[in-house]
């Protein structure tokens, strides 16, 4: 009976001789220190993302640093042709920001013809502002907020004032506004460069 007991200890690896105690301890020593430098190397990175997006707004324009490049931009449609109705200016509500899609003519690597292009609309009175939606971070689509009177990107915490200018976050740049024209009642914009001018 000890002998058939003792060759089940040996089979099964539980021969308590040094040697394999002292393999079993490396073994269990190398996956634990593997483990803590794959925390300290994530722990590292959340913390210099979290530290740049909560110190970087406060901080003087030349003392900031960015992890992604300067000069993002909003990705839009390309128009054919050099100027888009977006409206007639009356139907617009005043003192407000309006979200509009504009049936634009477009010529793109994806779409071509008549595509829904949107903008917002800023109309104070007699002042137009047409601002693309995409964030100049990363492209995502912003969202005006009236109570906040701000623009949102909901990806990445990017914030615009009313005018479009960064307040917050990771944006390099304000929101694209369109350069606009109203003609018969009717507000026109001209498309980014790369389209038809």
């Amino acid at each position: 009976m000890p002998d058939s007991v003792a060759g089940g200890e040996a089979r099964n690896g539980m021969t308590g001789s040094p040697e394999s105690t002292r393999g079993s301890l490396r073994r269990r020593a190398f996956i634990l220190k593997a483990l803590a430098a794959v925390g300290a190397y994530v722990a590292g990175v959340l913390a210099v993302v979290g530290g740049r997006n909560l110190v970087g707004p406060v901080l003087p324009q030349h003392y900031r640093w960015s992890l992604w490049p300067r000069s993002a931009t909003a990705p839009t449609l390309v128009f054919k042709s050099a100027w888009t109705p977006v409206g007639v200016v009356a139907d617009i509500p005043d003192a407000k920001t309006t979200l509009v899609t504009v049936k634009a003519p477009v010529e793109d690597a994806w779409a071509s013809g008549d595509q829904p292009v949107a903008v917002y609309v800023k109309r104070s009175g007699d002042q137009l502002m047409v601002f693309d939606i995409h964030c100049t971070h990363l492209g995502c689509a912003v969202r005006w907020t009236q109570g906040a009177g701000r623009f949102f990107c909901p990806c990445h915490g990017g914030v615009y004032g009313a005018d479009g200018q960064v307040l917050a976050g990771p944006p390099p740049l304000p929101l694209y506004q369109y350069p606009i024209r109203v003609e018969n009642g009717t507000l026109y914009i001209r498309p980014r460069a790369g389209g038809t001018s």
